[in-house]
C-alpha cells in the first residue's frame, strides 16, 4: 500500500506542476477539494460525490468518479469500484488526460486480477505500461513495475517475479533515499526465491531488509509488511526442518495480518501453514473456513462484473446489427454450400445430446451426486472392496473404518460445490476433508476411478451440465461466464473438459437444450 500511495501522491504533483495533458484545467475549488487529506474511505467517497456536484467539465466530473472510485475499492467493493474506474478512463478519452487513464487502468488491473478476470487484467496491465512510457518519468515507469510484479505474484509465477523486482530495486536506489521502497522490495524477492527453492539468495536479501528494518524508527516499521517478514522467516525454518522456530514465526505473521486486516496475507499465510503440515485441526478448520469465505467473497464480485460486462457487450451487439446482416447476407452462398454437411452433423449432435440426457435421467444427474463409471452402487462397493483388500493387507493403506469414513465425506463434497474454485488443490479438499493427499488420492482411484485432476474437472461439468439443465436462465450465458463460475482456468479449457467428457460442446449442448425448452 506504500508504494500505491507513493504513486498516487506522485500523479497528483504531475497534474499540479502543469504536467497534465492542456485542456484538463481544474478550477480552485475542484482543485482544492481533490487534493483534500481524508480519514477514511467514507470521507473520500463524500468528498468525491461534492465534486460531482459542482463540476462543469468532463475534466472536473473525471476527478470526481477518481475519489469515488478508490472509495468504494478500499472499502471491498470490488464490482462498483471497477464501474467508477471505467467511466473515468471513459472520460479521459474525452479530456485527454493520461494521468487519469493511467490511474483508472492501474487500479482496474490490479481488481481484476484480485477477483481472478486474468484476462481483462492483462488488458488493462498493457494499458498503463504504455501510458506510463507516453508520460516517461521514472516514477511512472516503476509504478507499472511494480503492478507487473504484483499480477505475477496473484499469477503463482514467483521466479518470474524476480528480474522485475531486480529491476526496480535498482531503479529504487537511484531515484531516491526511501528505504520503505526498498526494503518491500528485497521482503518481496525473498518469499520468491523461497519459493522458487533458493533459500541461500532469500537469506542474502531477507539479510538487506533486515538491514533497513533495524535502521527504522519503531513508528514506521509497519509500513514494511511486517506479516510477509514474519512468513519468510517461517518458511525458513521450515525448510530446515525446524518445526517449533517456525509455527512462532507462522503465528507471529498471522497475528500482524489480522491486527491489520491484511486479507490477502491471511490467505498466503494460511497456504503456507497447511503446505508445511503446521495447523492443529481445529485451527486448520478455522482459517480455511474463512480462506473460503473471502474467495467466496471475490468470486460474487467477479460474477457481478461478468454480468455488467455482458450487459455491455448485448447492447455493443444491438448496435452493430445492421453490419452483422450485411455479412450474413454475403455468407449466404457460402452457407448453402456446407447446408447439406451442417443438416448431417446436427443429427449426429442430436443423437449424442439426447444419449447424454437419457444417461442423465437414469442417473438422477439433476438430484443426486454424479455417478461415476466405478460406483453404481455405493454401499454394495464399500462393502466388496474393502472385503476384497483385507484379505490382502499389502494393499491397504487405512482401516476400513477410517476408509469408508473418508469415501461418506467425498460423497458429501460432491453435493457441494467447493471444487468450483479456480486453481482448487489437493491441500485445500485434504484440509475440507480433514484428511491427507495420499488417501484422498488411494480412495479416488479405488472408487471413482479417477486422478485427482481428473475428478475435479469430472465433478465441475457435472455441476454446469446440473446448472444449466435445472436452470433455463444458464441457457442465455456466454461461455466465459459459465467457465467462470464452474472453476475453470480459462474458455478454451473449459470447452475442451465439456467435449472430452460429453463428447459435445458446450455451445452445441445448450443449443439442443434450447431447443427441447422450446418444444415443451
Amino acid at each position: 500500500m506504500m508504494k500505491i500511495f507513493i504513486f498516487l501522491t506522485l500523479l497528483s504533483f504531475y497534474s499540479v506542476s502543469g504536467k497534465e495533458i492542456a485542456g484538463d484545467s481544474l478550477r480552485k475549488e475542484i482543485r482544492d477539494l481533490y487534493y483534500t487529506k481524508t480519514s477514511d474511505a467514507d470521507d473520500t467517497y463524500d468528498l468525491g460525490q461534492k465534486i460531482l456536484k459542482l463540476s462543469r467539465t468532463e475534466a472536473e466530473l473525471s476527478k470526481g468518479y477518481i475519489l469515488i472510485a478508490d472509495a468504494v475499492n478500499k472499502k471491498g467493493n470490488y464490482s462498483k469500484a471497477i464501474y467508477y474506474y471505467k467511466k473515468v478512463d471513459s472520460l479521459s478519452d474525452i479530456t485527454h488526460a493520461d494521468i487519469d487513464k493511467l490511474t483508472a487502468n492501474f487500479f482496474l488491473s490490479t481488481i481484476y486480477s484480485r477477483i481472478s478476470l486474468k484476462k481483462q487484467s492483462q488488458t488493462c496491465f498493457e494499458k498503463s505500461k504504455s501510458l506510463a512510457k507516453k508520460i516517461n518519468t521514472p516514477e511512472t515507469l516503476a509504478m507499472v513495475d511494480d503492478l507487473e510484479a504484483a499480477l505475477l505474484l496473484e499469477d503463482l509465477k514467483f521466479c518470474d517475479v524476480i528480474p522485475v523486482k531486480k529491476r526496480q530495486i535498482e531503479a529504487d536506489k537511484m531515484m531516491s533515499d526511501d528505504k520503505m521502497s526498498l526494503a518491500v522490495d528485497y521482503i518481496t524477492v525473498t518469499f520468491c526465491y523461497l519459493k522458487c527453492g533458493n533459500l541461500p539468495d532469500a537469506q542474502w536479501y531477507l539479510a538487506k531488509y533486515e538491514e533497513i528494518l533495524n535502521a527504522m524508527p519503531e513508528s514506521e516499521k509497519h509500513n514494511l509488511r511486517l506479516s510477509m517478514y514474519f512468513l519468510n522467516k517461517a518458511i525458513i525454518f521450515a525448510e530446515k526442518g525446524q518445526k517449533e522456530d517456525a509455527k512462532i514465526w507462522f503465528t507471529k505473521a498471522h497475528n500482524e495480518a489480522i491486527k491489520n486486516d491484511l486479507k490477502l496475507y491471511i490467505a498466503r499465510i494460511t497456504e503456507e501453514e497447511i503446505n508445511y503440515d503446521m495447523l492443529d485441526p481445529k485451527s486448520q478448520k478455522k482459517y480455511f473456513a474463512e480462506y473460503i469465505k473471502q474467495k467466496q467473497i471475490l468470486k460474487a464480485h467477479a460474477e457481478k462484473v461478468i454480468i455488467q460486462e455482458q450487459s455491455t457487450q448485448d447492447v455493443e451487439l444491438k448496435e452493430t446489427r445492421i453490419s452483422v446482416i450485411v455479412i450474413l447476407t454475403i455468407s449466404i452462398l457460402a452457407i448453402a454450400l456446407i447446408f447439406f454437411y451442417n443438416r448431417r452433423r446436427k443429427r449426429q449432435i442430436k443423437v449424442r445430446f439426447e444419449k447424454i440426457i437419457q444417461t442423465i435421467q437414469n442417473e438422477k444427474l439433476s438430484h443426486q451426486p454424479i455417478e461415476f463409471k466405478n460406483d453404481e452402487n455405493s454401499g454394495s462397493i464399500i462393502n466388496e472392496d474393502v472385503g476384497k483388500h483385507t484379505g490382502s493387507k499389502e494393499n491397504m493403506i487405512m482401516s476400513e473404518e477410517r476408509e469408508k469414513s473418508l469415501l461418506e465425506k467425498i460423497k458429501e463434497f460432491e453435493r457441494g460445490s467447493m471444487f468450483t474454485e479456480k486453481n482448487f488443490t489437493m491441500a485445500q479438499m485434504a484440509s475440507a476433508l480433514e484428511s491427507n493427499a495420499k488417501y484422498i488420492n488411494y480412495v479416488l482411484q479405488k472408487y471413482r476411478g479417477k486422478t485427482f485432476s481428473d475428478y475435479i474437472n469430472e465433478l465441475r461439468i457435472k455441476f454446469i451440465v446440473d446448472k444449466l439443465i435445472s436452470n433455463p436462465e444458464y441457457l442465455s450465458y456466454k461461455i466465459n461466464y459459465l467457465s467462470d463460475i464452474s472453476g475453470f482456468s480459462s474458455h478454451s479449457r473449459f470447452t475442451y473438459i465439456f467435449k472430452k467428457e460429453l463428447n459435445i460442446s458446450p455451445s452445441e449442448f445448450i443449443s439442443q437444450l434450447t431447443e427441447k425448452a422450446k418444444l415443451k
